[in-house]
């Protein structure tokens, strides 16, 4: 069973949005011995837990601004928590796969620079398009697509039910599209490539 919080969460959490260290030195202090020991159970590692944490924590305050739209900072702590491990044994992973591919396969030439200036362009124009959504579709589009996180968890996160996270995305999907569509026609299959990942 949780201990009770001994302030009112939403008012630390508005108060964090109008960049208050304070509140969110409150909120962390409440919240990283859990945040910690459910990192702990599942890394085995308490320096790679504590990385885990630490994380999360840059992460809230970095989206201090979009809090005061956290219904449960609870579950929006433990869903970053979370998806941060599955990122880090995915990084593995992928890590240990290129390192065993480096050891039969020789080296290629360096990356096509219009290719790499190509892929930052497209990236620019997603992120514009992103910044003109309306604040619901946009902070549910971010969290599907920067954070990872499946519609149960969004719908938790916001306080709203799975159908609207997913009707808030379809409408961002076809907002960033109707706005891409103007670009020059060598970006967008790019840009919409990133949108389908």
């Amino acid at each position: 069973m949780s201990r009770p919080l001994p302030y009112n969460e939403r008012a630390l959490l508005f108060r964090l949005a109008q960049d208050d260290a304070v509140a969110f030195s409150t909120l962390f202090l409440y919240h990283y011995d859990s945040i910690f020991t459910a990192a702990s159970k599942l890394l085995k590692d308490k320096a790679a837990a504590e990385d885990v944490c630490q994380q999360v924590f840059v992460t809230l305050w970095e989206k201090r601004h979009q809090t005061e739209m956290i219904e449960n900072l609870s579950s929006y702590l433990f869903v970053c928590a979370r998806n941060l491990i599955v990122a880090r044994f995915k990084k593995q992973t992928i890590l240990q796969k290129y390192q065993r591919q480096q050891m039969s396969v020789p080296p290629t030439g360096a990356p096509d620079p219009e290719h790499l200036l190509m892929g930052r362009q497209q990236e620019q124009l997603v992120q514009q398009a992103i910044t003109l959504l309306p604040p619901k579709q946009q902070q549910a589009f971010r969290l599907s697509r920067d954070q990872g996180l499946a519609h149960k968890d969004i719908s938790r996160i916001m306080g709203i039910s799975v159908p609207t996270v997913k009707e808030h995305i379809s409408k961002s999907l076809a907002s960033i599209r109707k706005f891409l569509s103007q670009y020059q026609t060598y970006l967008l299959p790019l840009a919409m490539a990133w949108l389908l990942k």
